[in-house]
């Protein structure tokens, strides 16, 4: 009867709100890839479930949880479940540095993503040749940027690729992220192709600059 009552107010606080609770993990069920006889209720512990609801996380959210960290599971669940299908998705081009954080289980493919993934990278070499298109106009931070051209958020965007590595500052660029989710949590859903890859572009910087390049080693 304990074990009932959770249930029932976890079911009732998911049907309320929409959102996972502590106890309770829910698919999509709006998902049409899960058909209504696959759908089951389960009671157990997560590990011993598998948490395979997790195979049906979007690179979408994987991209936004580097940024908001809002997706109620371990980076060594989400690594373990998630990743293969946003893998899939993205060519192995995701940000991947956070999710290893704190992780003590070896991944061995999420380590090799990890270590393919430096700025250089991320930032192709045509982008890289375009940084006096910046100079040119006095911009040497994405502050500087957002401030003159967000008006036209996909230049904006596009141009900052141009910065090199040191003309990053983290603050400035978590600021950044977190003011466009916050304006939009759904942004992916809301914006044109070239503007969701710019955006997601500066999650990878992001993501490379605040936890990757903490493993580092010093001088």
């Amino acid at each position: 009867m304990r074990l009932l009552r959770r249930f029932k107010q976890e079911l009732y606080d998911f049907t309320i709100t929409n959102e996972t609770t502590a106890n309770l993990r829910v698919a999509a069920l709006e998902d049409e890839r899960v058909a209504d006889e696959e759908l089951v209720l389960a009671i157990g512990k997560a590990k011993d479930l598998g948490l395979k609801g997790l195979s049906g996380i979007s690179g979408n959210e994987w991209y936004r949880n580097v940024v908001l960290n809002d997706l109620p599971f371990s980076n060594g669940e989400l690594i373990e479940y998630a990743m293969p299908s946003v893998i899939n998705q993205f060519t192995r081009k995701i940000p991947i540095h956070k999710y290893l954080a704190g992780v003590k289980r070896e991944h061995s493919e999420a380590v090799q993503i990890a270590d393919e993934m430096n700025f250089d990278s991320i930032i192709c070499e045509s982008d890289r040749k375009r940084h006096r298109y910046l100079e040119q106009r006095g911009y040497d931070s994405v502050k500087q940027i957002w401030e003159q051209e967000k008006a036209n958020r996909d230049k904006a965007f596009r141009i900052m690729a141009y910065l090199k590595e040191d003309e990053f500052d983290l603050h400035e660029l978590e600021s950044l992220l977190q003011e466009i989710f916050e304006e939009d949590v759904n942004v992916f859903d809301n914006v044109c192709n070239s503007e969701k890859t710019g955006i997601r572009r500066l999650i990878r910087i992001y993501d490379y600059l605040k936890w990757g390049n903490a493993k580092k080693p010093s001088n």
